[in-house]
C-alpha cells in the first residue's frame, strides 16, 4: 500500500507480528522508495490509538473471527473512519469454527475461532452507525466453464452448476465492506 502512495497504518495485537512486519518492509525489494513509511501500532483489543475520523479505509484480513468483542472493535473502527470511509473484511465462512483445522488450532494453540455470521455483523454494524454492507464475489477454486455454460451465462441465464459453485464460494469465504455514510472516492477515483 505504501508503494501505491497510501499512508498505511499496520495494527496488530501481537508485538512480534508488528516487528516482523517492520523487518519485512525494510527488507522487501522495491523498485521505488515509498513516499511514506508505514506506521506500526500495537492494538490492545479495545482502543485504536488514532484520532476520530482519521483514516479513509480499513483492511481486515482473516482476523475479525478471532475477536471476542466484535461489536466493540467494529465501533472503534467506525470511530476512526472518516465520513465516507470503508472497512473491508476477508473472513472465513459461517461454519469456520467447526472445521477440523479450526478445532485443532483452538485445542493446540488456545486460539479463539468464531463463526462469521454476516447477518449478525450487519445488525451490529447498523447499531453502531454503518450505513451499508456490500459483498464481493470470490470463487475458489476458480470456475472453468464449458462453451455451453459460458454462452448460457452471457445470455443472462445462470446454469445450476454455476449457481451452486457461487453459493459454496460465498459460504466458504465472506468478503464484505462496511460503509460509514456514502463512500467517498479516493484520489484514484475508487470508492
Amino acid at each position: 500500500l505504501a508503494l501505491l502512495d497510501c499512508r498505511p497504518i499496520c495494527l496488530d495485537v501481537s508485538e512480534t507480528a508488528l516487528q516482523l512486519g517492520q523487518r519485512l518492509f525494510r527488507e522487501w525489494p522495491s523498485l521505488d522508495e515509498p513516499i511514506e513509511q508505514p506506521r506500526f501500532l500495537l492494538f490492545d483489543g479495545r482502543t485504536i490509538c488514532l484520532p476520530d475520523n482519521s483514516v479513509d479505509r480499513i483492511a481486515c484480513f482473516e482476523s475479525l473471527h478471532h475477536v471476542p468483542n466484535m461489536q466493540e472493535v467494529l465501533a472503534e473502527m467506525y470511530r476512526v473512519l472518516t465520513p465516507g470511509g470503508i472497512a473491508g473484511f476477508v473472513e472465513p465462512g459461517e461454519h469456520h469454527s467447526e472445521h477440523p483445522f479450526s478445532q485443532a488450532e483452538m485445542l493446540n494453540y488456545d486460539v479463539l475461532e468464531l463463526d462469521i455470521v454476516v447477518s449478525d455483523i450487519w445488525k451490529a454494524a447498523q447499531t453502531i452507525g454503518f450505513s451499508d454492507i456490500r459483498f464481493s464475489m470470490f470463487s475458489f477454486p476458480s470456475l472453468n466453464l464449458s462453451i455451453r455454460d459460458r454462452n448460457t451465462l452471457t445470455k443472462g441465464h445462470v446454469p445450476r452448476s454455476i449457481s451452486q459453485h457461487i453459493m459454496r464460494s460465498m459460504t466458504s469465504w465472506s468478503i464484505f465492506f462496511l460503509n460509514k455514510g456514502d463512500p467517498v472516492l479516493d484520489s484514484r477515483g475508487v470508492s
